[in-house]
């Protein structure tokens, strides 16, 4: 089975010491987007998976590019634009724990992408299409694409995966509830956190404080379904996992890590249980396998570094009985 991505690939200026960036002056280049991780972890769990996207004609653009490719990512189709940069993205650690993000990705290649740009054969020999909220932020135009490319997939038959991935820096809340409901109910299978979840649907659900993590989660699951997902996967940090089907719930406890960079653990996280799927596991052997890829990528630097291959993951596991959960 096959997966497809569409997203904005990102070059990230990942600080190598601890300050505000006034004062920084060394950086390690890395590579960043939501769904470039996503693509990336599949390809390393040794998936079939294909990204599209547009990129700068510019050497950034050609070191992701490169990059993609030689992690056996697919980029057959990935387009080139002559007249708009690669997205930048700038982390800033203040705390030793705490990254702060700025982003330029305003005219970016990506941000220009049109419905009508879209291959007419993008989804052909797809099993699985997998979104996320980010793209159908940075402009109107993505957000038809995006919309147009699910209600295709659906057409086909294809299985929907979406992550809402919220990010108010690109737009106002209001909006983003609109669209992320909207791309909710396309989905098979939505995998939100809980803390964003909270913020877009918390009014809805009659949100309490007193829930626990896994309770929040399994109201949050039941309001998803309800707008016509199939599955509802709630990732709640160090509490674990909550998967939410119509007839039953399984809650998988997280491993306790040692976190070093929490940046891409959702991603991480969506590409552990995606392998899964792609694999043919059950849904709940998919929910552990995305915890299992989510506890490496926290572990390391950068979005991309913790993404484990599927030998280092069959070792995590083995060693799960050593594991503090």
């Amino acid at each position: 089975m096959k997966l497809l991505t569409m997203g904005e690939a990102l070059i990230v200026l990942d600080p190598q010491e601890i300050g505000s960036l006034t004062s920084v002056d060394t950086f390690k280049r890395r590579i960043g987007g939501a769904e470039v991780n996503v693509a990336v972890g599949l390809a390393r769990l040794g998936c079939e998976v294909s990204w599209f996207g547009r990129l700068g004609r510019d050497p950034f653009g050609q070191y992701i590019y490169r990059f993609l490719r030689g992690e056996g990512v697919d980029v057959g189709q990935v387009q080139f634009a002559p007249d708009a940069p690669t997205g930048l993205y700038v982390k800033e650690r203040l705390q030793a724990d705490k990254i702060y993000g700025y982003y330029y990705r305003a005219f970016s290649a990506a941000s220009k992408l049109k419905a009508e740009m879209l291959p007419c054969d993008l989804l052909e020999g797809i099993d699985y299409l997998h979104l996320t909220g980010i793209t159908p932020a940075l402009s109107q135009s993505c957000e038809k694409a995006v919309l147009a490319l699910a209600e295709a997939a659906k057409e086909r038959g294809i299985t929907v995966s979406f992550d809402p991935n919220l990010r108010l820096k690109l737009w106002d809340l209001p909006k983003a509830r609109e669209v992320l409901s909207r791309l909710a109910g396309l989905a098979d299978i939505v995998l939100p956190g809980l803390d964003e979840g909270k913020l877009l649907w918390g009014e809805e659900i009659g949100w309490r404080e007193e829930w626990s993590p896994q309770e929040a989660g399994e109201h949050l699951g039941r309001y998803l379904l309800a707008l016509g997902a199939g599955t509802a996967v709630v990732k709640l940090g160090a509490a674990g996992a909550v998967l939410v089907e119509k007839e039953r719930i399984f809650f998988q406890p997280a491993f306790k890590v040692r976190p070093v960079d929490t940046v891409g653990a959702g991603d991480g996280f969506a590409a552990g249980f995606l392998g899964g799927l792609l694999k043919n596991k059950s849904l709940d052997e998919a929910v552990e396998l995305g915890q299992a890829v989510a506890a490496h990528v926290v572990s390391c630097p950068g979005d991309l570094d913790g993404l484990p291959t599927a030998e280092e993951l069959a070792v995590f596991l083995g060693e799960r009985q050593e594991v503090e959960r």
